[in-house]
């Protein structure tokens, strides 16, 4: 486990303590951030502007979800991991592979904007 809630463990209490979820979308958390300070994208930043949103707006659809549809976004999400996941190992295992038969690059890094070209 990779130490995230999953969505079965959090989907269930968040349906039972709200009793309406609005979508909110993603065009008009853009355009919205664009007024808040800082810069780039960020978790905390995105949260902020989708409360705010949330909270002053009035013209947001609620936001209902099917069965089907729940179970669809778990099977695709899961895959989804399973496919990253399984890239990470084959990366790792093929680092370890050059590692063991030329260490040189893996202890001494350098990754500047010099190469054999260059005096």
């Amino acid at each position: 486990m990779s130490g995230r809630l999953s969505f079965s463990a959090w989907a269930p209490p968040v349906r039972r303590a709200l009793r309406r979820v609005d979508y909110t979308p993603g065009r008009a958390v853009n355009r919205a951030s664009e007024g808040y300070r800082g810069d780039g994208k960020t978790d905390a930043k995105g949260a902020a502007v989708i409360a705010d949103q949330a909270r002053v707006r009035r013209d947001l659809m609620p936001l209902q979800s099917s069965d089907e549809l729940v179970t669809e976004l778990k099977i695709l999400t899961g895959r989804r991991r399973d496919l990253a996941d399984d890239r990470t190992r084959a990366v790792n295992r093929l680092r370890g592979h050059r590692t063991g038969i030329f260490p040189g690059p893996e202890r001494d890094p350098d990754f500047g904007n010099v190469g054999p070209w260059c005096c």
